[in-house]
């Protein structure tokens, strides 16, 4: 009986994860600039330095192993992005 237990809890942890990733790498291989989509039309008109700060301060100039470690982290706070 804790067999099945333990083994049920396996496969949903599991699930979840893979979900996850998942959904992780489609919100990255979407098409377009992730700073417009948050930034708007202020992001067109951003310079090199700002557009480098905006970059930085979402942590999108990070690897992306660490992007999806922050990200899964904001996930289960209910956060978007710690912004402050």
């Amino acid at each position: 009986m804790k067999k099945q237990w333990f083994r049920k809890i396996g496969l949903i942890l599991l699930s979840v994860f893979v979900l996850s990733l998942l959904v992780f790498v489609m919100s990255r291989l979407a098409p377009g600039d992730p700073l417009v989509s948050y930034y708007g039309e202020r992001a067109e008109r951003m310079s090199v330095e700002e557009h480098e700060h905006a970059m930085e301060r979402l942590g999108l100039n990070e690897p992306i192993p660490v992007q999806y470690v922050k990200w899964l982290g904001n996930a289960f706070q209910g956060g978007v992005w710690n912004l402050l």
